[in-house]
């Protein structure tokens, strides 16, 4: 049993929601946006390159592991420039995914983290799917996870701890659950934990 299932779901949804309370207007207002502006770019490379916006959400999403959102957008305009060719600092396996994606086979959309941000995208948050990252999980914890414990989150189970803690305290909140979790993640990702 992994210590993620010893914690009280209480625990994680009392720390999700002081994460939310504690965020800035700013903070909600960019999380209230952060969905539809991802999707507002993914349709907009996709017009520009010729190809769905499913395709091209699907793109994003698995370019995305373990960089920026900034970087992500960057690489994947990049990657639809010339997708022959690995875009610095992605790895071959998300360059090949990529590719793949991009000659119309979804089925390389894969990966809780990747499946569910490329549903929160390609619906400009309008789902009930919660991207569940590194961000995400040090805010349901309350402090940061340790590297070790965050690879768990490739277990269904354990990814579907964190997800059902960020609907509950969308549910309390009375909020979308992907604006309740863009909001915690632009408040973590500036630091004010």
């Amino acid at each position: 049993m992994h210590i993620f299932r010893l914690i009280p779901q209480e625990e994680f949804v009392s720390n999700i929601l002081l994460a939310y309370l504690s965020s800035s207007p700013e903070d909600r207002s960019s999380g209230r946006w952060w969905y539809p502006t991802a999707n507002s770019i993914a349709r907009g490379m996709a017009h520009e390159f010729g190809i769905s916006v499913s395709q091209m959400a699907g793109i994003i999403a698995v370019l995305s592991p373990q960089i920026s959102w900034e970087r992500n957008c960057i690489v994947a305009y990049e990657f639809m420039r010339s997708p022959y060719e690995r875009p610095t600092g992605i790895t071959t396996d998300n360059w090949v995914k990529a590719k793949e994606i991009y000659e119309g086979r979804l089925g390389f959309i894969r990966g809780n983290k990747v499946r569910s941000f490329w549903s929160c995208i390609l619906t400009g948050g309008d789902t009930n799917e919660v991207t569940i990252d590194t961000h995400s999980v040090d805010v349901a914890l309350g402090e940061e996870a340790r590297e070790k414990d965050k690879r768990y989150l490739v277990n269904k189970q354990i990814y579907g701890i964190f997800v059902d803690a960020y609907r509950e305290a969308a549910r309390q909140l009375r909020l979308p659950v992907t604006e309740v979790q863009a909001t915690t993640w632009v408040w973590h990702r500036k630091g004010e934990r």
